[in-house]
């Protein structure tokens, strides 16, 4: 092994080992079950992130949608906040 290398954690020997020690038949590990709260947690922070995502892009969608707008609904939604002009076209429809 180079000298440099030496005492440093390195995840192509750890891989390599880990391989061999499989091959081996000695790698007693058991996988961790997808099931249970943090499971559950993970799947509804994803759906959370998502959400905020999609949510996020249809804000933008909206934004650029007004700037190209008549000028009548410029008008019209200029005194609403960001976050209640995309309802207000949604209602209005």
């Amino acid at each position: 092994m180079p000298r440099h290398t030496v005492g440093r954690k390195s995840d192509t020997l750890d891989a390599e080992n880990a391989a061999r020690a499989v091959l081996a038949g000695f790698a007693t590990a058991t996988p961790v079950s997808a099931d249970g709260a943090a499971e559950m947690i993970r799947q509804l922070k994803i759906a959370h992130d998502q959400a905020v995502e999609r949510r996020s892009a249809a804000m933008v969608t909206m934004k650029a949608m007004l700037v190209h707008a008549p000028d009548e609904l410029r008008r019209e939604t200029a005194l609403k906040t960001p976050d209640a002009r995309p309802r207000h076209r949604c209602a209005a429809d």
